[in-house]
């Protein structure tokens, strides 16, 4: 829900590969740093909210991760704007694009792993 829209948004923000790649690595360097904050004040956060009770304090510190990332992805929503549009619009079917889909092998291929590989686990 997160992860595929937020990493092609640089395609859609604008033509310029260069700015898409600046893009891209702002948000790898933005990322380690979220990362290394969360290890850095995720264990105190625990310890402060649920002193001996840990079960509670990582309850209650994943809680206000949880707010604030929620409250950063809808910032992002409300302010982010496409500015590059599709150059033709296509009205194409649904039963047309499958078919197409179809006749190529490598999304069967595909396709056939991955039944292979999640069918076993809808069986047990």
């Amino acid at each position: 829900a997160i992860n595929i829209p937020y990493c092609s948004l640089g395609g859609v923000i604008t033509n310029d590969p260069k700015e898409r790649v600046a893009c891209q690595s702002y948000r790898f360097v933005m990322v380690g740093i979220a990362t290394l904050l969360l290890s850095l004040t995720l264990l105190p956060m625990a310890d402060w909210f649920g002193g001996d009770d840990k079960a509670k304090g990582y309850q209650m510190a994943m809680t206000v991760l949880a707010l604030i990332g929620t409250c950063m992805f809808l910032f992002c929503f409300a302010t982010v704007r496409e500015r590059v549009r599709p150059a033709v619009q296509t009205h194409d079917e649904l039963k047309n694009d499958l078919r197409d889909v179809w006749k190529n092998d490598q999304w069967v291929r595909i396709l056939l792993l991955t039944l292979c590989n999640v069918c076993p686990g809808f069986i047990r």
